[in-house]
């Protein structure tokens, strides 16, 4: 039991240490818990929808409707959420 929840933590720990969100002029990305990177190039993004359950998350959505990517919004304040939007345009 003692195992799980040192994994538990030190997984939280390395998400919220690792977790981010990058723009650039070409592409948007992000990085997950363990360093994996998902990007989608800036003309193919269509917008970013908020979605409240199960999770708060913000919802990177291609032009075509398809997801791009997700990320959760716990992880930043709303000033940041909202600069997040603002950003690609959502």
């Amino acid at each position: 039991m003692a195992v799980a929840g040192a994994f538990c933590g030190l997984s939280c720990i390395a998400y919220f240490r690792n977790a981010s969100v990058w723009f650039s002029d070409v592409e948007v990305g992000k990085v997950n818990l363990v360093g994996i990177g998902t990007k989608c190039r800036r003309d193919q993004l269509g917008s970013v929808e908020a979605k409240f359950s199960p999770q708060p998350t913000l919802n990177f959505l291609r032009k075509d409707g398809s997801r791009a990517f997700r990320i959760n919004t716990r992880l930043w304040t709303q000033d940041q959420v909202r600069t997040i939007q603002d950003a690609v345009g959502g």
